[in-house]
């Protein structure tokens, strides 16, 4: 597929001393990311993952936020290729050069949107759905957040008191909270100050989500998202949020569909930790997850392992770890968080081969004979 008519070649520079909220106020009028520049030599990219991420001060510049070394793709854009930058990176949009110049951006949305290969894969929107994490209307901003950075998730849906879906809250809305002159409030009744994380979340939420009742194609969902310019779906049944179909699950199905022997095993995020040491030993305990699953069932498809890490204090980070293996009977999903990235990474597996055995041996027991 050719994607060179999918190349955004407007698009917004900001100077490394351009500040958040300059930066902030453009991502408010629907831009995705900024592309920093010094003068013409391209430095990175921003999103708003970059900002929401980190607690820092307003007066903080671009230079503080830019992330650099992005893979860049130089010439003709490959497909596959695409989707695993895209995924190994987490980025929103990657930086097309011709002769060392930049001359575009290939948008993450634009390039779900136009997924066309997805009509070949047998495969429903049930199929690779996850079960979502989800925040009561009167819960706080403040905690909204704390759930996504904790489970490596960019959407929440918002439900009532009956677990009804009402809205949902993208990684965008957070931007909301950022820049003072965005604010979503100011002063309680009596006049005094209110942190904006203190608000319910029924304040930055989107209240007109995107959500099907019930399983499509994935085909169909690439139309459906193309249609409504979104990037999720949410599966509901009787209102109630029971999937989520995100442009990260359409992205690992589009990077497992070469055919090849063996297990399709991708890891994104490997950026966030810096040891090698820590990298081998991720790679070892992920193969022998796959080893035990396999002896379970022997046709698993992949199983990718999201990486993403948030400075706290000093130079400590906190890891938020995102497990996916698609199996014979279907998608296993688990999450886990801490400070160790190897501990972290063997709890979110340890939590993934439990679900499958527990799954297995309950199958099992459905099908033995009953004593008459």
């Amino acid at each position: 597929m050719n994607l060179t008519n999918l190349i955004r070649e407007n698009f917004v520079r900001v100077t490394p001393e351009t500040n958040i909220s300059k930066i902030v106020s453009k991502m408010m009028k629907g831009e995705e990311v900024v592309v920093v520049c010094d003068e013409n030599n391209f430095i990175g990219i921003i999103s708003a993952n970059d900002i929401i991420d980190r607690d820092y001060p307003i007066e903080t510049k671009a230079k503080t936020l830019v992330r650099k070394n992005i893979p860049k793709i130089e010439g003709d854009v490959d497909f596959i290729k695409a989707a695993k930058i895209f995924l190994e990176n987490n980025i929103k949009a990657i930086p097309i050069f011709f002769k060392d110049e930049l001359t575009g951006l290939l948008y993450e949305k634009d390039f779900i949107m136009n997924s066309d290969c997805l009509k070949e894969i047998d495969k429903t929107t049930e199929d690779i759905a996850s079960v979502p994490e989800v925040i009561e209307k009167n819960e706080s901003i403040g905690k909204a957040r704390t759930i996504i950075k904790e489970n490596n998730i960019s959407r929440l849906p918002v439900v009532d008191e009956e677990g009804k879906l009402i809205g949902i809250i993208d990684i965008e809305d957070f931007l909301k909270t950022v820049n003072p002159k965005e604010s979503v409030g100011r002063e309680d009744n009596v006049g005094d100050s209110i942190p904006e994380y203190k608000f319910p979340v029924t304040t930055i939420m989107n209240s007109n989500p995107l959500s099907i009742d019930g399983g499509i194609s994935c085909n169909k969902a690439i139309k459906l998202l193309r249609k409504h310019d979104s990037s999720y779906i949410l599966i509901t049944k009787e209102k109630k949020p029971v999937g989520i179909i995100t442009s990260k699950d359409i992205l690992e199905m589009i990077a497992s569909s070469v055919k090849k022997e063996g297990v399709y095993v991708q890891i994104t995020g490997l950026g966030e930790i810096e040891d090698s040491f820590d990298m081998d030993k991720i790679d070892d305990a992920i193969e022998d997850s796959v080893k035990k699953i396999g002896r379970i069932y022997e046709d698993i498809e992949y199983i990718f392992v999201h990486i993403k890490s948030s400075q706290k204090k000093g130079e400590r980070r906190l890891y938020s770890i995102r497990t996916r293996i698609f199996t014979p009977v279907g998608l296993y999903v688990s999450k886990s968080s801490g400070w160790n990235p190897i501990a972290t990474i063997d709890e979110a597996l340890g939590r993934l081969e439990r679900q499958i055995i527990e799954e297995h041996e309950k199958q099992r027991d459905l099908k033995r004979p009953k004593n008459p």
